[in-house]
């Protein structure tokens, strides 16, 4: 099967072309990532979230990596999808729940993007928290907000780790 890779956030009108044209060559669409949880997916090998935060491509997936709810998640009859990321494209951390509110601690969202890395063997994270690279790690794009994101630990950023912040509330 071929994949389309999508880059980026769609957002509105972009976003409903995407989801008619799919439809039309029979890939099936759904509104939210939490609408794939009641989603019957044994008859499909492609779903296409239409939320222009948190949507994109997503594959079946047969691994053992756990759902993350980022770039894992689990359909209604136990199946797995996974999120299709392009070659270079940065992790966005909308797409495993992060809140640019001010108030909503972060950091649990920014534990789980880190195991993805680790069980995708992108990097080891040894017990005694050092990093081992394997390979370069994808940037971490934090997107511009009306706000800035909270974490109630501080974040290590480790060698060969590349944070993107964007807008006004940007990195600092």
């Amino acid at each position: 099967m071929k994949y389309i890779g999508l880059s980026g956030i769609l957002g509105g009108r972009l976003n409903n072309l995407f989801t008619q044209l799919f439809a039309a060559i029979g890939i099936n669409t759904v509104s939210s990532v939490g609408s794939i949880s009641s989603f019957p997916g044994n008859e499909f090998d492609t779903i296409y979230v239409s939320d222009p935060v948190r949507g994109g491509q997503f594959i079946k997936y047969v691994g053992s990596d756990p759902v993350n709810n980022g770039m894992i998640f689990l359909d209604a009859d136990g199946n797995k999808w996974e999120r299709v990321v392009e070659k270079g494209q940065p992790l966005n951390v909308l797409w495993f729940g992060f809140v640019a509110d001010g108030v909503t601690d972060n950091y649990p969202m920014w534990e789980a993007m880190l195991e993805y890395l680790i069980l995708k063997k992108i990097y080891i994270y040894p017990y005694n928290h050092s990093i081992v690279c394997y390979a370069k790690l994808p940037d971490i794009i934090f997107p511009e907000q009306n706000n800035y994101y909270y974490f109630s630990q501080t974040l290590v950023i480790e060698y060969n780790m590349v944070i993107l912040g964007q807008g006004t509330y940007n990195t600092n």
